[in-house]
């Protein structure tokens, strides 16, 4: 595998950003609990924080991916199709799991499975999604599309 950085379309670019700050979410909630300036380090503190990110941010952001994103490139190619379903299925579980984190009595465990989910669904549309419609969509259609 290859550490060279994937180049993208001007028009995915603004949603690479935004999965960064998913991706900063999902190692703090991970079991290895990096600290980051500016963001809480107590196990409550990231759990308040977390559901906070998901009802302000990522509910929303994963909401305008299936009216946006998804839907302007699906019916076109099977495998993009493929990938779209995928990834709209595992958001599914993420917001099932963000749902429970509430009332959960194993909160560690609940956070480190939306962590491990978080970063397969980011890696998913970055590596596999992303490439998939660069190379299958002409430029034309990429700049139709509008985040």
């Amino acid at each position: 595998m290859s550490n060279k950085p994937l180049k993208r379309h001007s028009s995915l670019i603004p949603i690479s950003q935004k999965h960064h700050d998913i991706l900063v979410l999902a190692q703090l909630m991970s079991q290895k609990k990096p600290v980051y300036k500016g963001l809480p380090t107590s196990d409550e503190d990231r759990k308040v924080y977390a559901l906070n990110f998901y009802v302000g941010r990522l509910k929303p952001y994963f909401k305008n991916e299936q009216f946006k994103v998804f839907s302007y490139f699906s019916g076109y190619d099977s495998e993009v199709d493929a990938l779209i379903y995928k990834i709209s299925n595992e958001q599914e579980k993420i917001i099932a799991l963000f749902e429970e984190l509430p009332q959960s009595e194993n909160t560690a465990l609940l956070m480190a499975e939306i962590s491990r989910l978080l970063i397969h669904n980011i890696r998913i549309q970055e590596r596999d999604l992303f490439q998939q419609i660069q190379q299958k969509f002409t430029p034309e259609v990429l700049s139709g599309f509008k985040p």
